[in-house]
């Protein structure tokens, strides 16, 4: 049984051990999976100690129909390009359910469990039909965490900017304007086994306070909306039914 230490000179004197274990057993790995898989025997954060039970499968969803709350917040319109019908945002994501099987030390409310600790757990397949590229934001470290509530819930946030395919039609020029649906949803479950729900967000104020339903470009304005009604993807004849909510982005030209 190994534990990892928040300090890091005990987690860089743990490394070269680990590596002397690999070789002797005639097998190398690299050294995240090795810190991966001394974390699932037993975590230390803060001097309190986590262990995944046993018996835990991360590739079986924690219950049958399990609810996964979305939340999503629109920081910035970075641009929109007409040719590629694409539209950029920076966006704040979070995604969180409750994960019966995880128990947390007690006498805490909560624990902030390291990024990479998401491979150790099962986590919704979450899956975006529109999107073309995401990428997390960062400054010192990407912006991402991993937190562990006294009541069950796994919470998942993340700071991205996504591109978006918007299919454009421009027969109304320059009267048009420009509907783009942005859907979220399992890629493998069916509505039997995970479910999405949206959970509202505060939004944005911005520096100035004022909220910030809408965006303006030097070529347009965006205003976007959640959709609260389900709308379903069949695949296999309609053997395979998936439940996806929906963003709704609206833009018209200045």
């Amino acid at each position: 049984m190994w534990r990892v230490l928040r300090g890091g000179g005990d987690m860089w004197r743990l490394l070269p051990l680990l590596g002397a274990l690999a070789l002797a057993g005639g097998a190398t790995f690299a050294p995240n999976k090795e810190l991966l898989e001394c974390a699932s025997q037993i975590l230390y954060m803060d001097q309190q100690s986590y262990q995944i039970p046993t018996n835990y499968n991360r590739n079986i969803p924690p219950a049958k129909n399990t609810t996964v709350h979305i939340g999503l917040n629109v920081i910035r319109v970075s641009g929109v390009d007409e040719n590629k019908e694409e539209i950029t945002l920076d966006v704040f994501l979070q995604v969180s359910w409750t994960e019966p099987r995880l128990h947390m030390p007690p006498g805490l409310a909560f624990l902030d469990l390291p990024w990479e600790f998401r491979q150790l757990i099962w986590t919704p397949d979450l899956y975006i039909w529109q999107l073309q590229t995401m990428k997390l934001q960062s400054v010192l470290q990407e912006m991402a965490s991993l937190r562990l509530y006294s009541n069950g819930t796994v919470s998942v946030s993340i700071g991205a900017t996504i591109t978006i395919k918007c299919e454009m039609d421009f027969v109304l020029y320059p009267l048009d304007v420009q509907n783009c649906a942005i859907d979220f949803s399992s890629y493998k479950y069916t509505l039997q086994d995970v479910r999405f729900e949206w959970r509202e967000v505060e939004t944005w104020h911005g520096l100035a306070g004022s909220q910030r339903n809408e965006f303006r470009l030097p070529k347009y304005v965006v205003t976007f909306v959640t959709d609260k009604s389900n709308h379903y993807h069949n695949f296999g004849e309609g053997k395979c039914i998936f439940i996806a909510l929906r963003l709704c982005l609206r833009l018209y030209l200045t």
